[in-house]
């Protein structure tokens, strides 16, 4: 299915830090604390945007890098993960992008279909959001200062 006229997206790095690494994509929110995991097909999702590939391109190169027929309905995994990426502030619309094709990471194997959730962990948002130089007590890292 050929879709014209999508919207594209980009990471939005003034509050997130994106690295993909071994087929996956790890992300933290810094207004949140709260980090991120996305593996196989998603962690190629957040390449495609990462790159600025044109959103009307992405079912081509994902279709391609995943042997994989048309007839699988990518499009409602698609849209459900960048859902979630828009939920946590991980991704914003733009009006351009730079590249029509994009040859995906050869960090991962594509032999078997995998569409993972983005994986939301919060457990060390506390940590996260303390500033090591600023917000530490006098004896140092990770004594936290209080304003007592």
């Amino acid at each position: 299915m050929n879709y014209t006229n999508q919207i594209n997206y980009a990471i939005n790095y003034e509050i997130a830090s994106a690295e993909r690494m071994s087929g996956e994509y790890m992300l933290i929110n810094f207004d949140t604390g709260t980090y991120f995991s996305a593996t196989d097909f998603g962690a190629d999702i957040i390449t495609l945007i990462a790159e600025k590939v044109d959103r009307n391109s992405w079912e081509t190169i994902l279709l391609k890098s995943w042997n994989l027929e048309s007839s699988v309905d990518l499009e409602a995994q698609i849209n459900d993960f960048l859902e979630s990426l828009i939920l946590h502030n991980l991704i914003y619309k733009i009006d351009n992008f730079d590249y029509a094709d994009c040859k995906l990471p050869e960090d991962l194997n594509r032999q078997n279909f995998a569409f993972s959730p983005l994986k939301v962990y919060e457990d060390m948002s506390d940590l996260l959001m303390v500033d090591p130089i600023h917000d530490t007590s006098l004896k140092g890292w990770p004594d936290i200062e209080t304003n007592n």
